[in-house]
């Protein structure tokens, strides 16, 4: 967890950090609905609070808006280590580890990776938003019906592991 006392202006500044390095990696990306990819992280990071507070995460809300910001940028890139790097050269070493968290390792099934990530509390909430946009838009990805429907259901399924275990962890 980023510290408590790092004041608004150091988070601002890291956000406006994150959102540049963001959009350059995803320059010329787009979502199967047309729109840049940059939309998706967008989306994510706002759902941040909303839902930090839903499952009372609200400690997490900084560190999550950073993470999930960026939390495609190494997925799909060449050079993952250099990417990494780069990360580390701006933000602080708990918000790359949890990129990195967030990232599927290339040989890793959708459970597997869910199943790793799921001890990250960060994780978690970053990837309850990032599956509540996916799941708002995946009518717009241009999958055949059955794909889509197995789509969701995979979605859902791992969301709601992971709401039982922040439901669990909050008793």
């Amino acid at each position: 967890m980023i510290s408590q006392t790092a004041n608004m202006t150091e988070h601002m500044t890291l956000m406006r950090e994150a959102t540049l390095f963001a959009t350059k990696k995803h320059e010329g990306e787009f979502r199967g609905s047309g729109d840049a990819f940059i939309t998706h992280p967008i989306e994510v990071c706002k759902a941040v609070p909303r839902i930090a507070k839903k499952y009372g995460l609200t400690e997490f809300i900084e560190e999550a808006e950073l993470v999930a910001m960026l939390h495609d940028v190494v997925e799909g890139a060449e050079d993952k280590k250099g990417v990494y790097r780069e990360l580390l050269e701006i933000f602080p070493f708990v918000v790359v580890k949890d990129i990195k968290d967030l990232s599927r390792l290339d040989d890793e099934t959708y459970a597997e990776y869910c199943e790793r990530g799921i001890s990250n509390i960060v994780w978690c909430l970053v990837k309850l938003c990032d599956w509540e946009h996916n799941l708002s838009t995946l009518h717009l990805a241009g999958l055949t019906p059955e794909k889509e429907e197995a789509r969701r259901q995979k979605y859902e399924y791992h969301r709601n592991e992971v709401i039982m275990r922040l439901m669990a962890r909050n008793r």
